[in-house]
């Protein structure tokens, strides 16, 4: 890469990735207005468990990252026989931790849930969820893998089509298992689980399908080839993913954190919570979508290295991602009464939704631009860094939790406003790295031979 990329350029790997991603979220609304059919409760316990199944998940993908990294250098400096040692290696390391969450998740859900969950038939709902959702964990891992080696190849195309057909087998099964159509008896949340294990059955069969039918690929990274086990990989593949398994646990339990206050204030509160939450994830997936992609254009400059070239580029990401992200939050703000309604019938919680959803669309004044450096600077290879900026980061957004929520017991509105000071400070810690510290020169290069 030997100048700025151009906006055609930024959308031919962010798109793919987009409509993949917004396919998810969409398949996640389904599952979201499914259950607030059933009731508020079942909405609930399905709503707590995926946040902690999110935490569980974010393991496989800070590998993902790691491999993303990994490749995207190795890409940028021709380095083609490097990249089917490191996606081996990465499957050497993450399918065995696969196994190691399904049992986890399977035996100890109810015992992690009751820390977080007073209400006894939400932690039945939730537990019943995540022991569903467990017998996933291995396929999840692998997915996350593969997802890993097309994006930072820039060949996002492929996930388009793993994660649409994943999501379309999600709908089609929730719809039928949920309901209990074509002659299926109805199995509620239940059903809902057992359709999102089989559709990431879809997603990881669908990339499989297309790198068997594209042999250049396998040729050319020798994917099929057996490297012989190469310990400072393994090493290496640990050392870009721990502090990003680190960092997603602390970010992804101060959620849970803030959902379990939520919990405490009732079941409405938690409702409409878990309403703000799909919409949180829908506007911001083609947000972490650019991030993802600034990830790979970053770490391509940084193989090729065109290190001048990086903070231009990230700035093109940045003032793309404001004009996409902005539009959204406007359009949710003006359909708002209509949008809530997707998610539950519950007159009460599309009643009171207006000012937690206003406290959170003003999140969206920096969360384009924080988004989107931070995810760059893991490129440059460091994936301490980030590390050390969200520690930080963190210690505010649970100050502010537990000044304002626990010990105060503000309104809805004020917990939501969490939200805005936590992308505030982070795009803050963000900036003075870019701008007040020399940040080339911490560049960690991967793509040694």
């Amino acid at each position: 890469m030997e100048r700025i990329p151009s906006y055609k350029e930024i959308f031919r790997i962010a798109i793919p990735i987009m409509v993949g991603g917004i396919s998810e979220s969409i398949s996640a609304i389904v599952d979201t207005a499914f259950m607030g059919r059933i009731g508020t409760l079942a909405m609930d316990g399905m709503g707590m468990a995926n946040i902690f199944l999110l935490v569980i998940i974010m393991i496989g993908w800070s590998f993902s990252r790691s491999v993303q990294i990994l490749v995207s250098q190795n890409f940028g400096a021709a380095n083609y026989s490097n990249i089917g040692a490191i996606v081996q290696h990465a499957i050497i390391v993450l399918f065995p931790i696969g196994i190691v969450l399904m049992l986890l998740l399977y035996l100890l859900n109810g015992l992690f849930l009751s820390y977080i969950i007073e209400n006894q038939t939400i932690h039945t709902i939730a537990s019943e969820v995540c022991s569903i959702r467990a017998l996933g964990m291995p396929i999840v891992m692998l997915t996350l893998v593969f997802s890993g080696f097309f994006t930072g190849l820039g060949q996002t195309k492929v996930l388009f089509y793993s994660q649409g057909l994943a999501a379309l087998t999600n709908i089609f099964l929730n719809y039928i298992l949920v309901f209990g159509k074509l002659g299926v008896l109805a199995m509620g949340y239940q059903g809902s689980a057992t359709a999102t294990v089989l559709s990431e059955v879809v997603a990881l069969g669908v990339l499989l399908i297309y790198l068997g039918y594209q042999s250049g690929l396998i040729k050319k990274y020798e994917l099929l080839i057996r490297k012989k086990l190469q310990f400072h990989l393994i090493r290496e593949v640990m050392r870009l993913a721990m502090p990003m398994v680190i960092l997603h646990a602390f970010s992804l339990g101060s959620w849970v954190y803030f959902f379990s206050l939520i919990e405490k204030m009732g079941e409405k509160e938690l409702a409409i919570s878990m309403v703000l939450k799909q919409i949180f994830t829908a506007i911001t997936i083609p947000g972490f979508c650019l991030a993802s992609t600034a990830n790979t254009i970053v770490g391509q400059l940084v193989g090729s290295r065109k290190i001048d070239l990086i903070l231009p580029s990230v700035l093109k990401v940045i003032k793309l991602n404001y004009a996409i992200l902005l539009s959204l939050a406007l359009l949710t703000f003006i359909f708002r009464y209509p949008i809530v309604a997707l998610f539950t019938i519950d007159a009460q919680v599309i009643e009171q939704i207006s000012m937690p959803l206003i406290a959170l669309l003003l999140a969206y004044l920096v969360i384009p631009a924080s988004n989107v450096l931070f995810n760059s600077i893991s490129a440059l290879g460091s994936t301490r860094i980030p590390l050390y900026i969200e520690t930080i980061n963190l210690f505010f957004y649970l100050l502010y939790m537990f000044i304002f929520i626990h010990v105060m017991k503000l309104s809805l509105f004020v917990a939501w406003l969490a939200e805005i000071e936590y992308w505030f400070f982070l795009l803050l810690f963000c900036c003075f790295y870019f701008y007040k510290m020399d940040w080339k020169k911490n560049i960690i290069y991967l793509d040694k031979e």
